[in-house]
């Protein structure tokens, strides 16, 4: 038994014979088919060869897969698959099988997959003739029928013919016959696609004020308390509106409470009874008065309590967060404080500082714990927020207009983004 090929469908044409008939055929494509490894029968207890085909890049392999084709000395393929054959008609391995190995007449086996069709009914998928088209039915015409037993076997059997994908199914075709390939069959071949060439990529342009930023440093009074640089890995990103509206979103769907709830007709304090019986009173016909239809009657699909929040990867919230910052660094609003400290909690007295500062609405992020008479002279104030670092949220950051960070929130920033 000889080898077979792995060949790849072009298309169809035909040829023409001596008289005048004209014969469909069927073009295929051997795509640098090559013998990469031997079967034996001591080894492996039957005679094969290992054929593949096509081109694939190394990158994609596994270790193994680079290193098996690396001992046949051939580039690694797409396709490999196994041809049983007679231990004399082995072919030395790396050799490559062409059109040549078949013989004109020789009649072959072609194995395939089939093209899917997707979900067939089972008139197209079985040839069903369907049910009456007149009388009787009423439009399920190309319905299938019953599908199954009574009680007894009270099942439907495994390779029932009922609709299902169809198609993308193994088919073989036997003694098909090998024409001669002329010049139609060649001209009628497409070229091999070419990857269409990617554009150049154009080089952006830096980032004024984001990249190797550096920032000043002031306290509440307002004075300068030296400087600092901002990473250019957390505050020097270009902004993304796609990853920062996926955050947005995920917060807000998971700050939903989803407590709405509705009674239905089994949750109505009523009774279960026929409100009256069913002819001879010119009304229509009703059963208990617990049903939707009735005034104080149970709700049909109404909304019950669920979750609203969605998934998003950890490493999207991650990148999020610094794009958010990147953003407010790019917008110059982000503001260094020395430390947020009072020595009393009086709301006035950080008005006065905020004011100093220009601070109007803002967030402002301290480190792992809040000072406490910091936090207690902010709450009242309106249109700012303070959080401690752990807090710290991409929302909360593109609702207010100014960020102030201080010293201790930008070393814990620096060690949780390292």
């Amino acid at each position: 038994m000889r080898s077979g090929v792995i060949a790849q469908k072009v298309g169809m044409s035909r040829v023409f014979t001596d008289g005048g008939e004209h014969v469909p055929v069927t073009v295929l494509r051997l795509a640098n088919c090559q013998v990469v490894a031997h079967r034996t029968k001591d080894k492996n207890g039957y005679v094969a060869l290992q054929l593949g085909s096509g081109t694939r890049k190394p990158k994609n392999l596994t270790k193994a897969a680079r290193g098996h084709f690396a001992v046949a000395k051939v580039e690694p393929k797409r396709k490999l698959a196994e041809f049983r054959v007679e231990e004399g008609d082995v072919i030395p391995v790396g050799a490559e099988i062409t059109a040549d190995h078949f013989v004109v007449g020789q009649f072959v086996d072609v194995t395939g997959t089939s093209i899917g069709k997707g979900f067939a009914g089972g008139m197209k998928r079985w040839n069903f003739g369907g049910l009456r088209a007149s009388h009787g039915v009423s439009i399920s015409h190309r319905s299938i029928g019953s599908t199954g037993g009574r009680q007894d076997p009270g099942k439907t059997f495994k390779n029932k013919k009922m609709p299902g994908h169809m198609g993308v199914e193994r088919v073989t075709t036997l003694n098909l016959k090998v024409s001669p390939a002329n010049s139609a069959c060649r001209r009628r071949q497409p070229p091999p696609a070419k990857p269409r060439p990617r554009p150049p990529k154009k080089a952006k342009p830096p980032t004024r004020g984001v990249r190797d930023m550096e920032l000043k440093i002031v306290s509440l009074d307002g004075k300068a308390a030296g400087s600092i640089k901002l990473p250019d890995a957390i505050f020097g990103l270009e902004p993304r509106a796609d990853i920062l509206h996926r955050c947005v979103r995920w917060q807000l769907a998971k700050r939903q409470r989803g407590t709405h709830d509705v009674k239905n007709r089994s949750e109505i304090n009523r009774t279960g009874k026929k409100i009256y019986r069913q002819k001879g009173t010119g009304s229509a016909r009703h059963g208990p008065a617990r049903v939707n239809l009735f005034r104080g009657g149970g709700r049909s699909f109404g909304p019950t309590p669920r979750s609203h929040a969605i998934d998003l990867p950890k490493k999207v919230r991650a990148l999020a967060l610094k794009h958010a910052l990147s953003a407010k660094a790019k917008d110059g609003g982000i503001i260094v404080l020395e430390k947020a400290t009072m020595k009393d909690g009086k709301t006035s007295a950080l008005q006065k500082s905020f004011a100093k500062l220009g601070l109007t609405s803002a967030l402002i992020i301290d480190g792992a714990e809040l000072e406490a008479n910091f936090a207690l002279a902010a709450r009242n104030i309106p249109n700012i927020d303070v959080l401690p670092v752990q807090g710290i949220n991409v929302y909360d950051i593109l609702r207010r207009p100014t960020l102030v960070l201080t010293k201790s929130a930008l070393e814990a920033l620096e060690a949780r983004f390292k």
